[in-house]
């Protein structure tokens, strides 16, 4: 083969690499983005962009979301917008997971309802925009928050799950998921409930459904007699000492149910735990 021709085909094939490498150049007029013959093309011009790194959290928050047939037909628990910036308040600093649990007789055996992981950007030495840019998507998806926490108020408990509450195995539940976190992590707990434990199928559980708590006295007194069946059915002494727990009763939606007592109950059992940060909304 004659050398012109070999110096033709040699020059088409490099000419036709770097358009490939640029993206859609051709010899013909176009459009599309050319290369001009003193440009340097190199790997680095053509790479797409690292994904955007993000801030190692443990921060992880537990909503429980009572499912039981003593909430009502009608689903009295609501979420309201307030409840909702804590948890976002919760997540902002350095993002985190959000777990959904239902309660109901047959809680010790389910999983999840939902969970998610909000990964915060790590903008340091991000450009000003792109960390602006960044911190905006990450705090508007912790607005959809409201929506997942909705949504699942909204659905039914399964057949045969709401005659009973298993308010009991949401400690287990609680252990199990923050057993192994670090002290430096911010742990919360919120209940939508009424925190009242209406177990009678099974031995680890009480029914109080009938029984009125009348006093704090009381409510101390219960706590102190159930804490030594936490220990023998569930094998739990503790909880992280870092963990913050808040109860929402459905009081706007009750008002004829008395829950005043209910919420010390709870306080004097966690404190059993080691759970110093214990708060209601009534």
């Amino acid at each position: 083969m004659e050398k012109w021709v070999k110096s033709i085909i040699i020059s088409r094939i490099i000419f036709i690499s770097v358009c490939v490498i640029s993206f859609g150049c051709n010899d013909k007029s176009s459009t599309s983005t050319t290369i001009e013959s003193n440009q340097k093309v190199t790997l680095a011009s053509v790479t797409t962009e690292k994904s955007i790194p993000t801030i190692k959290s443990d921060d992880h928050v537990l909503v429980f979301i009572d499912k039981s047939s003593s909430i009502g037909a009608k689903n009295e628990i609501k979420f309201t917008g307030d409840q909702e910036k804590k948890l976002i308040e919760i997540l902002k600093t350095n993002g985190g997971k959000l777990t959904i649990y239902f309660i109901h007789k047959n809680l010790a055996s389910a999983s999840h309802h939902f969970e998610q992981n909000f990964a915060k950007p790590d903008i340091n030495g991000m450009v000003e925009m792109k960390a602006k840019t960044n911190l905006n998507k990450f705090n508007k998806s912790l607005d959809s928050i409201e929506v997942f926490i909705n949504e699942a108020i909204s659905k039914k408990a399964g057949t045969g799950n709401s005659n009973e509450t298993d308010m009991w195995i949401t400690v287990k539940k609680i252990n199990d998921k923050f057993s192994q976190k670090p002290s430096s992590a911010k742990l919360h707990v919120v209940y939508l409930s009424d925190m009242i434990e209406a177990v009678v199928s099974y031995n680890c559980g009480k029914n109080y459904s009938g029984i009125k708590i009348n006093t704090v006295d009381m409510a101390r007194k219960l706590a102190e007699t159930d804490y030594p069946m936490f220990k023998k059915c569930y094998n739990i002494t503790s909880l992280p000492k870092n963990l913050s727990i808040m109860m929402y009763f459905p009081t706007d939606a009750n008002p004829n149910k008395d829950y005043r007592n209910y919420p010390e109950y709870w306080k004097a059992l966690f404190a059993k735990f080691g759970v110093e940060s214990v708060e209601s909304n009534i």
